[in-house]
């Protein structure tokens, strides 16, 4: 092999492994992918995020651009992400360790539909346990009647996901959508997924949720809220679909039926007829899931936060009309608030917004995220630009805010909605990374491509250079050849020898013929 050729394999297998050092290398869990500067979507008439994501934190390079792909995650999109200290905090204790991965590489999107009702659930193969009507149960219970949802992780074997944290992010990116989940509801929705996951390991992956959807539809449309009566559900359920659930799990899943009943969350849910389609696989290998409702009217949907255009057309009764002043937020009614943070006190927050400064009743569940990371209430700092949601009740149930470094010179005017103007960075959630990787990716494909010509470049012009070498020794052997006859001819006749011998052709290696040789005998 030439050392030219031997050169182009260095440089195609030194940007190879670029490639694959960019791609395999993860973000610590403490740094955030995203720039310190949320995203911030286009936002729906009502003033709520249309599109909340909610990506892992433990992705690679690579698996994030792979995911926000798959998630259709995009400008118009609200970025946020998920680390491990924040799947234990939203776990609360209910989910075991097992469900729990070392890494967090599950992400999730959901887009609330306006006015609507209906699910439809899309997963894809990294997500190996739950399906999606793991997912469409758990929504059911939480109270979400009406989104189009997302569940992926990358593709790489090393950041599969079991998919059970995956719901812990969707109920975040539902309170961030703006939609309502009581803490009670939020509870129940978790503990049946981590039973639908643990039956899911035991009697299938397909029957897990279907016994699940019939048993709490049983539940409910018999009122079993006993311990004997729901038992006597569960065996006679499953013994139809000639299943079986395990002594171990047995206890757990009647407890939380039970549980299910006594709360009346579920009650309306049968009547409604809940109608699931049938499973279709995507062309990426994705699976997807409608859930419609044939009764709909008997459904009445939770209501969503719509928050009202501006902080001045929610009730507000201003206590003293001297700027800075404290005053009283509001008492009814769901709306959304910005501003520069004042103050935080037990249970109550201070906006100043304009020359006004407002009181806000804090919910005891409230989320806080600050600078793109989930935080809380303790890590706020005075001057802080706050985005609040309020809930119907006047509490303040979701908190975005940013420091003053993070939004130095791009903080909104107080006290109006924050628009959509995401930095360059920002926009993509990963924008620099994902340019990285896609201009590598495209360098070592070119050069692959451009390597068969290089070679049969470098071969030519190889025959080329031997042959034009042959070609210079043939005409030298030519022009030697006269001189070396030349060299070995007989003197000149003037001189007598009686002395004379045959004399040879050094050059032909034969006798010189005789009659040269009679000739000088004659002389």
């Amino acid at each position: 092999m030439s050392r030219a050729l031997r050169t182009v394999f260095t440089l195609v297998l030194g940007c190879i492994f670029a490639v694959l050092t960019t791609v395999a290398t993860p973000l610590p869990a403490h740094a955030a992918p995203l720039a310190t500067t949320p995203v911030l979507p286009a936002q729906s008439a009502a003033g709520c995020p249309a599109r909340v994501a909610v990506l892992g934190a433990d992705m690679s390079a690579g698996g994030r651009f792979e995911v926000q792909g798959l998630l259709g995650v995009g400008a118009h999109t609200t970025q946020l992400i998920e680390t491990l200290a924040d799947e234990e905090q939203q776990a609360r204790g209910l989910v075991p360790q097992n469900l729990l991965r070392a890494k967090a590489t599950s992400s999730a999107l959901i887009a609330p539909l306006a006015g609507g009702l209906g699910l439809s659930v899309r997963v894809n193969p990294a997500i190996v346990l739950d399906t999606p009507q793991t997912y469409a149960n758990a929504l059911l219970t939480a109270g979400v009647y009406g989104a189009s949802v997302g569940v992926a992780a990358p593709t790489s074997l090393s950041e599969h996901a079991l998919g059970t944290t995956a719901f812990l992010g969707l109920l975040r990116a539902a309170r961030a959508a703006c939609l309502t989940i009581p803490a009670a509801r939020e509870n129940l929705a978790i503990r049946e997924v981590v039973l639908t996951s643990h039956l899911a390991q035991i009697i299938g992956r397909g029957a897990a949720p279907r016994l699940m959807a019939a048993l709490k539809a049983d539940v409910a449309t018999r009122h079993a809220v006993t311990d004997a009566a729901v038992s006597n559900i569960v065996v006679r359920d499953s013994a139809a679909r000639t299943l079986r659930v395990p002594p171990e799990q047995f206890s757990a899943l009647v407890s939380f039926l039970r549980d299910l009943a006594l709360s009346g969350v579920y009650d309306r849910i049968p009547t409604a007829q809940p109608r699931f389609t049938a499973l279709s696989r995507l062309a990426n290998g994705s699976q997807a899931l409608a859930l419609r409702f044939d009764n709909p009217a008997a459904l009445t949907a939770p209501p969503r936060v719509t928050p009202k255009p501006s902080p001045s057309a929610v009730a507000v009764t201003p206590r003293a009309s001297t700027p800075g002043a404290a005053t009283p937020g509001p008492t009814t009614g769901a709306g959304t608030a910005a501003g520069a943070l004042q103050s935080v006190g037990a249970g109550t927050i201070v906006l100043t917004e304009g020359a006004v400064a407002r009181t806000y009743t804090l919910s005891p569940n409230v989320v806080v995220d600050r600078n793109a990371q989930r935080s809380s209430i303790g890590a706020l700092q005075p001057r802080d630009h706050v985005s609040m949601t309020i809930d119907d009740r006047g509490k303040v149930i979701y908190i975005s805010a940013t420091s003053v470094t993070a939004s130095a010179g791009a903080t909104p005017a107080a006290g109006k909605t924050t628009a959509a103007v995401p930095t360059t960075a920002a926009a993509a959630g990963s924008g620099l990374d994902t340019a990285s990787f896609a201009a590598l990716a495209a360098l070592v494909l070119l050069l692959l491509l451009a390597l068969p010509l290089i070679a049969a470049f470098l071969v030519r012009r190889r025959q080329r250079s031997a042959a034009a070498k042959n070609e210079v020794t043939t005409e030298e052997q030519i022009v030697a050849a006269p001189l070396t006859r030349m060299s070995s001819s007989p003197p000149p006749t003037g001189t007598e020898s009686s002395n004379v011998t045959p004399r040879t052709d050094a050059a032909r290696g034969r006798n010189v013929p005789r009659k040269i040789q009679k000739r000088d005998r004659d002389e």
